[in-house]
């Protein structure tokens, strides 16, 4: 997460690529990352959810 800025305010390790990200739109503290397989595993298209506003 960056603010407007351009400054690193907060970092997330997803153990797998991500490609894509989504906000909820009546829960803008809440993120879905779309990606690929996990770090040794073979399984692909995962979604992550995230909250972001702890």
């Amino acid at each position: 997460m960056f603010s407007p800025e351009g400054k690193l305010l907060r970092s997330f390790e997803m153990g797998a690529t991500v490609n894509g990200i989504a906000f909820k739109s009546s829960d803008t503290g809440l993120l879905f990352a779309t990606g690929g397989s996990r770090s040794g595993e073979k399984e692909a298209g995962q979604l992550f959810e995230i909250r972001i506003d702890d």
